[in-house]
């Protein structure tokens, strides 16, 4: 068999062409690969370039709802945040006391402040965490249900799903007594979904997301619903939302919101499994096709 060649408008068979050293010799469109808008591989991929907020709060529900699905009916995303939970909180989550007592020597010129002092006020500390933490009327709980260890186990859980852990801190005098508990400190956590703008309101200069800032953008308080939405024997209180100051005058929390920032400006948080929510669907979608089609 003869050679195939291709020609050109003269009848000449076209010459092998020689490649575009443009990354060499400056002929890019644009200075930088990620900006380029004509290549196969970019040009309908334009994201918008969205504040941070808008970017999560928004959506935030919607989002929320689908990981949860996730990790009730999937296997591998429970165990995943299972595994997490196990190796950060574990059974017994214990503070080690170990005070700055060089610091503290330093501040008050007072050179009873050295290490024995700090390895006898270490112990003393810890016990009395062991007595509030553990304690079995669970008087540490406002809801009196869980230890300290559980309820840090369950804040991480929000964190990790939801994105937000959110706690409110109480002193409770009413509690304390023969029989009762030793502590009047007590903590309540609260399901994010509670943390949202009274009234369902859009985000506006001084509130995102349920949280209310100064002009400074530190959160000043925040915007919790009586009841979860999804109560509907609650009744009025699910649209009914109380306002909670983040501290007390003297400086006392009474707000624990935590999350992880990953742009400035931000005021709520985004869980571990959102970047990968599409992928695990359409993962459980072939698995359970594989299952079928195996049986049959």
């Amino acid at each position: 068999m003869s050679e195939i060649r291709i020609l050109g408008p003269n009848g000449q068979p076209l010459p092998p062409s020689r490649p575009k050293l443009s990354m060499l010799v400056g002929g890019s469109r644009v200075p930088y690969d990620a900006a380029d808008t004509f290549s196969d591989q970019l040009a309908n991929w334009q994201p918008a370039l969205w504040s941070p907020d808008n970017e999560i709060n928004i959506y935030r529900d919607r989002i929320v709802s689908r990981v949860r699905d996730l990790a009730r009916n999937d296997g591998w995303a429970s165990g995943a945040i299972t595994r997490v939970l196990d190796n950060a909180i574990g059974a017994n989550f214990r503070p080690i006391i170990k005070p700055d007592y060089r610091m503290l020597a330093l501040m008050t010129g007072n050179k009873a402040f050295d290490a024995t002092w700090a390895d006898e006020y270490g112990k003393v500390v810890e016990a009395h965490w062991r007595s509030w933490a553990n304690d079995p009327g669970r008087y540490c709980d406002v809801e009196r249900k869980q230890t300290v260890s559980q309820m840090l186990r369950l804040g991480f859980r929000h964190k990790l799903l939801d994105g937000d852990a959110l706690a409110v801190l109480q002193y409770r005098t009413d509690r304390l007594g023969s029989g009762k508990g030793r502590y009047a400190t007590t903590i309540q956590i609260v399901d994010p979904d509670r943390l949202s703008n009274p009234q369902q309101n859009f985000d506006m200069p001084h509130i995102r997301g349920g949280v209310e800032i100064d002009d400074d953008g530190a959160p000043t308080f925040y915007h919790i619903r009586e009841a979860h939405i999804g109560d509907w024997w609650s009744g009025a209180k699910t649209m009914t939302w109380e306002r909670i100051p983040r501290e007390t005058a003297w400086g006392r929390p009474h707000v624990v919101h935590d999350y992880d920032h990953e742009r400035g400006a931000q005021h709520r948080g985004n869980g571990i499994l959102t970047p990968v929510v599409q992928r695990l669907k359409m993962l459980i979608k072939y698995d359970q096709s594989e299952l079928e089609a195996a049986i049959l």
